[in-house]
């Protein structure tokens, strides 16, 4: 018998069948979107079924190798049987060698593997020799598994091998440009689909499994949620359009339950198999999949994640170890019907920057990919983004791209890269929504050292009872502010929130601002609980002294905001949390469900967003918005922002101040997709450390212009050296590497810094005593 599995053992006949059984379960349903997807990019075989039967029936073949079955017996070393099952198959499947083959051949050599330039290649893979097997025992397998061609060999040779592997490793380079990339989705596409089977039948084996989902039930779900029951203008709007869409709209209009209907139509319609999101941080991603199931009735073990620091969400779940690790392994490569990921995760998924990319690249093939709050980022990343919209177009694969204030000269340049193929759905109103007005203020919120303005101590007690909100720039400020308020009104219930608190820390915090910005009779026991924890008093009132990390991260909404003035898409963003869903910025004839809810506030309480400058002489109080035109991004800003507000006057404040685009395309990404089709280079060499959060590589997706190192505050050491393996993901906080060069302390492999630090402000600059 050739034995395929232990413990118990099983054939390579019971292992085939095993893997054909869990395909059959695939394509039982999804069949007719497979072979639409390789119609839409030219490769349609008229016997798809077949190509994917023979494709997981051989892919094993080469444990019928004499070293491989002495292996799995225990009397040999390991053994790779990759490269044998490719030889083999490839001399038994009928038919001609075709792209698709070609394709299937590809992938059952990288099925336990992603491959690079040097697979199967050099003196190792030649030293091999002459490598048997018993012939007649793969013949009686065969014709058990099909309708195959009979072996005429009982032996292969490592030369032989590395000279089938050269000859396919030129046969992808001397493709031309315009069909590589289009190969690698074929290539990527059985590399994903005979790997899922494999992993299946082999947990089965050993009486696991559950990695075969169905989208549809995630369709069902979402069919009772308010936005397919009751959708709003918005989300009407999206309905029955092309595979490319634009939707420019505010904040809290329902773009996310637009970009689900989009979606879930493409799927229902048989384009797609799978929904992918794709947000610009840790926080707005965390944020997207816990509303998964509570706002849009996707079921929870249908809905998957995906960043850096996925541990310490999936630990919030199920403190089991076994759980988190299935998760991330299968999150990684977009394998449940609905997954949120950060757009770093999309774009390195295109490239060999981790070991399991093209994997990730045949999943995202057959998805519908929403590319959400694309405002946010730099030119850097928006180019790369856009070279990613390039092979979404020419992989025909359905993706929307969301933003509230995507600047009139960059949806141009899109438009004109895509020769007009984008819908574009824009917000319009009859009667333009106005939920606040913008007032410019006189004087900073701090003087140079840090003195908190008068004036904005002055608007805070004037509004004491109310939910505010500061936002500043700079951490220390947010620190600074929150301690002099919380000194001023000690009575109050005073969050700051910045990005360098720990991470239990700051998952706290962000539960305590939601329960705060809720209504007071709404709330549990068990919040009420957490906020006497933190000795917060169960009233309405709340200041919440913030960074800019609320502005994509907190879906709350507040009475009164005051900011300093940012480039204006940060503003808007901010505004977005201010009287959210509101109508006019007069309480008196809103009518809005928060005014109609907060019965506390005053009948003639007008929503302002007081807007401070910054101390313009001082280069330093422009940071993180340095750089000569960021600077200028916020001078011209401050000259735009007044009135009230609507998304009409917000688009033209975009617009005057953003006059230039990006690229929207980044040539150097693109020689290196095509470089990296299917060997090319190793994660290694593209991404560097794959358990740092970012690149070291040759590929990144960031221009990182602030460095900053993870290390742990000195107080938690003991807690860090009992909990090693999870204490930089439950404690770890960034910070910039001048503060650990000035007070930090290395031991082995945990970095300490030196400073006292609270959960209630973080870091105090003050050394320990």
């Amino acid at each position: 018998m050739l034995i395929a599995k232990t413990d118990p053992i099983q054939s390579l006949q019971e292992h085939s069948f095993a893997a054909l059984e869990a395909l059959a379960e695939l394509a039982e349903n999804l069949l007719p979107v497979w072979q639409r997807r390789q119609q839409d990019i030219g490769y349609s075989p008229p016997n798809l079924q077949d190509i994917l039967t023979y494709l997981v029936a051989c892919h094993d073949l080469g444990k019928a190798m004499e070293p491989w079955q002495r292996y799995i017996r225990g009397q040999g070393p390991h053994q790779n049987h990759s490269l044998f099952s490719m030889m083999l198959a490839k001399e038994v499947w009928p038919g001609r060698l075709d792209a698709n083959i070609t394709a299937a051949l590809l992938a059952i050599l990288s099925h336990h593997g992603q491959l690079h330039n040097e697979s199967s290649q050099g003196s190792k893979t030649a030293a091999m020799g002459k490598i048997d097997f018993d012939q007649d025992k793969v013949t009686a397998a065969l014709k058990q598994l099909g309708d195959y061609k009979p072996l005429a060999f009982s032996s292969l040779t490592g030369a032989d091998c590395a000279k089938c592997v050269a000859s396919l490793i030129h046969a992808v380079r001397s493709m031309e440009p315009d069909d590589k990339l289009k190969f690698k989705a074929l290539y990527c596409f059985y590399h994903a689909l005979l790997r899922l089977a494999d992993n299946e039948a082999s947990a089965r084996h050993k009486g696991k499994g559950g990695m075969i989902y169905s989208c549809y039930p995630a369709v069902d779900g979402f069919s009772h949620s308010p936005p397919a029951t009751a959708p709003n203008e918005i989300q009407r709007l999206v309905t029955g359009k092309d595979k490319w869409l634009i939707l420019r709209a505010g904040c809290g209009v329902g773009k996310t339950g637009a970009a689900l209907k989009f979606a879930m139509e493409h799927i229902k319609a048989g384009r797609a198999d799978r929904v992918i999101f794709t947000l610009p941080t840790q926080f707005t991603t965390n944020s997207m999949y816990w509303d998964l199931e509570p706002k849009y009735s996707i079921p929870k073990e249908l809905a998957g994640i995906y960043h850096s620091e996925i541990e310490g969400v999936l630990k919030l779940e199920a403190d089991d170890d076994n759980f988190i690790k299935s998760e991330k392994y299968q999150n990684t490569f977009y394998n449940k019907p609905v997954t949120v990921s950060t757009v770093d995760h999309l774009l390195y998924s295109l490239l060999h920057c981790y070991k399991y990319a093209d994997r990730a690249f045949g999943n995202i093939f057959t998805s519908v990919v929403v590319f959400d709050e694309v405002h946010y980022y730099d030119h850097f990343t928006l180019n790369k983004i856009g070279q990613c919209l390039e092979l979404m177009r020419d992989l025909q694969i359905p993706h929307m791209i969301m933003t509230a204030t995507m600047p009139q000269a960059v949806l141009d340049r899109l438009q004109k890269q895509a020769k007009g193929g984008y819908a574009v759905i824009t917000q319009e109103e009859t009667v333009p929504a106005k939920p606040y007005t913008v007032i410019r203020a006189q004087n900073p919120m701090a003087d140079e050292k840090g003195k908190v303005s008068k004036d904005l101590l002055a608007l805070i007690r004037n509004h004491q009872g109310y939910k505010q909100m500061v936002v500043v720039n700079r951490v220390e400020l947010a620190k600074d502010l929150a301690r002099t308020i919380k000194k001023k009104f000690r009575n109050a219930n005073v969050i700051c929130y910045h990005s360098q608190f720990c991470r239990q820390d700051r998952t706290e915090k962000e539960r305590l601002i939601k329960i705060l910005f809720s209504p007071k009779d709404d709330r549990t026991e068990e919040q009420r609980e957490l906020l006497c924890s933190w000795d917060l008093a169960d009233t309405e009132e709340v200041i919440l002294v913030s960074t800019q990390v609320c502005e994509l991260s907190l879906d709350i909404s507040a009475d009164i905001m005051y900011s300093q003035i940012a480039p204006v898409d940060s503003i808007i963003q901010r505004g977005g949390r201010l009287h959210r869903k509101g109508i006019t910025p007069h309480r008196t004839n809103c009518g809005c469900p928060g005014c109609r809810g907060r019965q506390y506030l005053k009948e003639k309480h007008q929503y302002i967003l007081y807007l401070f400058p910054l101390v313009w002489d001082d280069e330093k109080s422009f940071f993180p918005y340095g750089l000569p035109e960021q600077r200028q991004w916020t001078l011209d800003s401050w000259d735009v922002i007044q009135g009230d507000y609507s998304f009409a006057k917000a688009m033209k404040w975009v617009d005057s101040v953003f006059t230039e685009a990006p690229l929207l395309y980044d040539l150097e990404m693109k020689s290196m997709m095509l470089e990296d089709v299917v060997f090319g280079r190793t994660p290694a060499e593209r991404y560097g450390d794959e358990d740092a959060e970012s690149s070291s590589g040759s590929f990144k997706v960031r221009d990182i212009q602030q460095a900053t190192v993870t290390v742990m505050p000195a107080c938690f050491e003991n807690e860090a050296k009992q909990d090693e393996k999870d204490a930089y993901s439950n404690l770890g906080v960034k910070v910039p590497p001048w503060l650990f060069c000035k007070y930090g302390r290395k031991d082995d492999k945990l970095w300490f810094l030196e400073l006292p630090y609270t959960r209630e402000f973080g870091f105090q600059f003050e050394r320990r005593k």
